[in-house]
C-alpha cells in the first residue's frame, strides 16, 4: 500500500482554513452552501483515506475539524474525544475543540473540565492571542450563570496584561457587586463586553428550536441538606450523554418546601385583590426563585438569559396569571384545602410546559432544584424523575456545622427536628402512587466507596457508565471518601449521641 503524498493533507487543511476564513463578515468569496459543500467534500475524501490509514493522526485531526466546521457537534465531540487520548501535536487543540463542542451542546461543566487538560504553555498562548474572545467568554459566563467560580477563576488566569485584560479584571472586581447593588455590573456587561447582536440572535434561535428537539427527560438530582448530592451530580455530568441546562447552579425553580405556592395563596387571601404586575413578579421571583438572588440581576438585560428562558419556555406565564387571578377573584369561597389543590394544578401545567422546553438533549439534569424532601413536587413535571441522595445523619450534621456561613449551622435539637420532618416528607412522597415509581434513593456512603453500586446508579439514570470519563483532573467519587465517617472525629460527642438515640433507623455507618 503506497502512502499518499503529504500534499493531499496539506491541500485538505488549506481548503478547510479557506472555508473557515470565508465565514467572516467581510469575506464574501463563498456563500454558506458553497462553504459547506467544500467541507463535506473534504470530509468524504478524508473518510476514504482513513479506511486505509486509520492511525494517521493528522488526517484524524482534519476529520474532526471538518465536523466542527459543519457545526455537527455530536459527531465532532466523538472525534475530538478520540484525539485527546493520543500523544500528538494536536492534543491541545483537540482539548480546546472538545471544550467548544461541549459548550455548544449545553454542557458547561464538561467544557470547563476539558479546558483544564490543555497544557500550561498552550494556555499562555491562548491568553495572549485570543484575549478578546476570552473577555467575551468571561462576560457570557457571568451573564448566563451556567458556570461557577471555578470556571471564572480559570478564565481569570488567562487574562493578560493589556487594556482588554484590565477591562476583564474590572469585570471580576465588579462581580462583587452581586451582594449589593447589581447596577454597575449590569451596565458594565451590557456596555463593554456583552454579547453581540448576532450571538444573542443565535442563542435565541437555539432556545426557540424546541419543536425540532427530541422530547427531553428531566432528571432532578436532589439533596437532603448536606447529604452529598453534589458528588453524584459532579460525577454524572462528565458524560457527553448528559445536558446541564443550568450548569451547577442550584436555580430554585421550586422553593425547598413548596412554600412558593402557599405564599401566593396567602398573599391573595390577605389582600383579596392582587394587581396583575405584582402577581407576575411573585411568580417569577417566588415560584421561579432565580430573581431572589441579587447577583443574578444582570439576567434582566441579557436576551438569552436564564430569566428570559423561564419566560419563553413556559407554556405561558400569562395563562398561569390569568387562571390564578380568576381562581382567587371568582372562587374565593371554596374550602382552603380545595383552594390549595386547585392552585397546585395550575402550577402543574406551568412547570410541565417549562421543563419540557428547557435543554437541548434527551437527558437534562438539574442540580438540587428540588430538594429530596420536596420530591412530591415531581407531579408538577410529567415524566420527570428524582434521584435523592441520603446520608448518615451524623455526618450530615458535622458537614453542616463545618459550613463557613454561620447562618446555615444548626443546633443539634433543631437539626434532629428538621431532619425528621424532611425524612417523613420524603417517605410520604415515596408512598404517593402518582410519583412513587419516579423517585430513586441513593446512599452517599455506597456511592463514594462502592464502584459497582455507582455504575448501577448511573445505568438506572439512563447513562452508559463507560461514557463517564473524569480524565486525569475530573471529579471521581472516590475523592470524597474522606467525607465518610466525619462524625468519628467530631469533638461534640453529646450531639452525636443525641442523633444516634433520636435517629437510630437512619444510621448507615
Amino acid at each position: 500500500m503506497t502512502e499518499p503524498p503529504e500534499s493531499s493533507l496539506d491541500h485538505w487543511e488549506e481548503q478547510l482554513s479557506w472555508a473557515k476564513k470565508s465565514q467572516g463578515r467581510w469575506h464574501a468569496e463563498m456563500t454558506m452552501s458553497q462553504r459547506m459543500s467544500v467541507v463535506v467534500r473534504i470530509e468524504a475524501d478524508i473518510e476514504k483515506y482513513l479506511l486505509d490509514h486509520p492511525n494517521d493522526l493528522r488526517a484524524r485531526y482534519l476529520y474532526a475539524r471538518a465536523a466542527s466546521q459543519r457545526k455537527n457537534w455530536d459527531v465532532a465531540l466523538v472525534r475530538w474525544r478520540e484525539l485527546v487520548g493520543e500523544e500528538s501535536d494536536f492534543r491541545d487543540e483537540a482539548w480546546i475543540e472538545l471544550s467548544r463542542a461541549h459548550r455548544m451542546l449545553g454542557n458547561p461543566i464538561q467544557a470547563f473540565n476539558s479546558l483544564r487538560n490543555v497544557s500550561p504553555r498552550r494556555q499562555r498562548l491562548r491568553s495572549y492571542t485570543n484575549e478578546e474572545s476570552r473577555v467575551r467568554e468571561l462576560s457570557n459566563a457571568i451573564l448566563h450563570t451556567q458556570v461557577g467560580d471555578r470556571f471564572i477563576a480559570g478564565l481569570k488566569a488567562g487574562v493578560s496584561r493589556s487594556d482588554l485584560g484590565d477591562r476583564a479584571k474590572f469585570v471580576l472586581e465588579t462581580r462583587g457587586a452581586r451582594d449589593g447593588d447589581p447596577g454597575p455590573l449590569s451596565r458594565l456587561l451590557t456596555g463593554m463586553v456583552s454579547m453581540s447582536w448576532a450571538q444573542r440572535r443565535a442563542l435565541r434561535r437555539r432556545n426557540s428550536r424546541l419543536d425540532t428537539l427530541p422530547q427531553s427527560q428531566s432528571r432532578f438530582v436532589c439533596g437532603m441538606g448536606w447529604s452529598g448530592s453534589g458528588a453524584l451530580f459532579d460525577y454524572i455530568v462528565q458524560s457527553p450523554m448528559v445536558s446541564t441546562p443550568f450548569g451547577r447552579i442550584e436555580a430554585k425553580l421550586f422553593s425547598g418546601r413548596g412554600d412558593s405556592v402557599s405564599d401566593i395563596a396567602a398573599q391573595c387571601e390577605r389582600e383579596q385583590f392582587v394587581e396583575r404586575d405584582r402577581l407576575v413578579d411573585m411568580i417569577l421571583r417566588c415560584v421561579a426563585g432565580v430573581g431572589t438572588r441579587p447577583y443574578m440581576a444582570p439576567l434582566k438585560v441579557a436576551e438569552g438569559s436564564l430569566l428570559s428562558l423561564l419566560k419563553d419556555s413556559a407554556t405561558d406565564v400569562n395563562t398561569l396569571v390569568d387562571r390564578t387571578l380568576h381562581f382567587y377573584h371568582r372562587l374565593a369561597g371554596l374550602p382552603k384545602e380545595i383552594d390549595s389543590r386547585m392552585l397546585e394544578d395550575l402550577f402543574c401545567d406551568y412547570y410541565g410546559g417549562l421543563f419540557s422546553g428547557i435543554g437541548n438533549r434527551s437527558l437534562n439534569f438539574y442540580n438540587n432544584i428540588v430538594h429530596g424532601h420536596a420530591s412530591w413536587q415531581l407531579r408538577f413535571v410529567p415524566g420527570a424523575r428524582a434521584t435523592v441522595v441520603i446520608r448518615d445523619p451524623r455526618d450530615q450534621y458535622v458537614a453542616r456545622q463545618r459550613e463557613q456561613d454561620s447562618t446555615k449551622r444548626m443546633s443539634v435539637d433543631r437539626f434532629i427536628s428538621a431532619q425528621k420532618s424532611n425524612n417523613a416528607r420524603l417517605e410520604q412522597a415515596q408512598a404517593d402512587s402518582r410519583i412513587a415509581d419516579r423517585i430513586d434513593i441513593v446512599q452517599f456512603e455506597r456511592l463514594v466507596l462502592d464502584e459497582g453500586y455507582r455504575d448501577q446508579i448511573v445505568s438506572s439514570l439512563g447513562i452508559d457508565p463507560e461514557t463517564v470519563d473524569p480524565g486525569e483532573k475530573g471529579y471521581k467519587p472516590g475523592d470524597s471518601a474522606h467525607n465518610v465517617g466525619l462524625f468519628k472525629d467530631f469533638p461534640n460527642r453529646d450531639a452525636i449521641r443525641r442523633i444516634e438515640d433520636e435517629m437510630s433507623e437512619y444510621l448507615y455507618l
